[in-house]
């Protein structure tokens, strides 16, 4: 939990910090220099990224049941939105089965969440789609943005999807990245079904 709050709030709330002196030298210097208005927003969208931030992980010391995951899913996604100004697309079960284990869906939380940080730090998305769906065998995430694109050949571990995809594979899953240059991205992860069901203790 330490090492969390330093990687993220912490080094976020730091570059809010570094942001809001250079706002305020810039103020006493130029008060109509456009560099003030950038700065500000970054500050808010640094701001906001740490307030979601808290929530997940003062939520992670409670892991929702299974059938309350899609009601805390959107909740996180809704806060983000009014945040940052980003539209979600939501494709999404009503509810998870009960019996699915609490720890993989942490895991599986933790994609999403890091997908939507790239997007939105990285990619600069304004609009992201994300579609979770699952049958007998196989549970399928696809989350997509129309944010400026890279090319995953040279900077995928960059992005920060090296993180994603070794989640993915905790799972005994897969993760693929399609994107191209100011072309958005498209995210997409495959697990086993099984990797989410609890064995019987019975």
């Amino acid at each position: 939990m330490a090492s969390h709050l330093h990687d993220s709030v912490n080094q976020r709330l730091f570059s809010a910090q570094l942001l809001t002196r250079s706002a305020a030298v810039m103020w006493k210097a130029e008060k109509d220099n456009p560099k003030i208005e950038e700065f500000l927003q970054r500050i808010s969208t640094q701001l906001a990224h740490s307030q979601v931030e808290m929530r997940r992980l003062i939520g992670a010391l409670r892991p929702p049941l299974a059938k309350e995951w899609i009601v805390r899913l959107k909740e996180d996604l809704s806060h983000l939105q009014l945040s940052t100004g980003v539209t979600f697309d939501l494709a999404l079960p009503q509810e998870l089965p009960d019996d699915w284990d609490q720890d993989a869906l942490y895991v599986l939380k933790g994609i999403i969440d890091e997908s939507v940080h790239n997007a939105l730090q990285h990619g600069e998305a304004k609009f992201i789609g994300i579609t979770l769906s699952y049958d007998c065998h196989t549970l399928l995430l696809i989350i997509q943005d129309d944010g400026k694109g890279f090319d995953p050949e040279h900077t995928k571990a960059g992005y920060g999807s090296q993180t994603t995809d070794e989640r993915a594979a905790s799972l005994g899953g897969t993760m693929s990245i399609e994107s191209r240059p100011a072309q958005g991205t498209r995210i997409t992860v495959s697990v086993p079904l099984n990797s989410f069901v609890k064995e019987s203790t019975v």
